[in-house]
């Protein structure tokens, strides 16, 4: 018979829906209004989902940027306080270390300033933690 095997159908398949999110192309094409509009509803949901993704990414690296900016800040405080005072060696690398330290110590830290949400909780509850603290 002239029908395709069912191994060469989930190929088939497979090689259509990966075509669907990038720019390769494939023989199957659809021959009617509603192929045409799953077609169409795959692209726009693989555009989403790529969107997303790369989206998230950006804001990673964005996030991870100013943390490195901060840090990079911090140093060069700590460097022109240093220079600008004329200090040791020694003292100038106890600074700096203390200066890493404490700055990844704020950073861990969460203040009860931090938490919006503590404002609006029951005056019971709000005693109760500041007796655990």
């Amino acid at each position: 018979s002239d029908e395709p095997s069912v191994a060469y159908k989930y190929a088939s398949s497979l090689h259509w829906s990966l075509t669907q999110f990038t720019p390769a192309s494939m023989e199957v094409v659809a021959t009617n209004t509603y192929e045409r509009l799953f077609s169409v509803s795959v692209i726009i949901f693989a555009l989403v989902i790529f969107s997303s993704f790369v989206s998230s990414i950006t804001a990673a690296m964005t996030q991870l940027r100013v943390i490195k900016m901060r840090q990079m800040k911090l140093q060069e405080d700590v460097r022109k306080y240093v220079v600008g005072n004329s200090l040791s060696g020694e003292l100038a690398l106890h600074l700096h270390n203390y200066a890493r330290r404490h700055h990844r110590t704020r950073q861990a830290l969460i203040r009860e300033s931090d938490l919006v949400f503590l404002k609006f909780m029951p005056e019971p509850l709000r005693v109760q933690l500041h007796r655990e603290m």
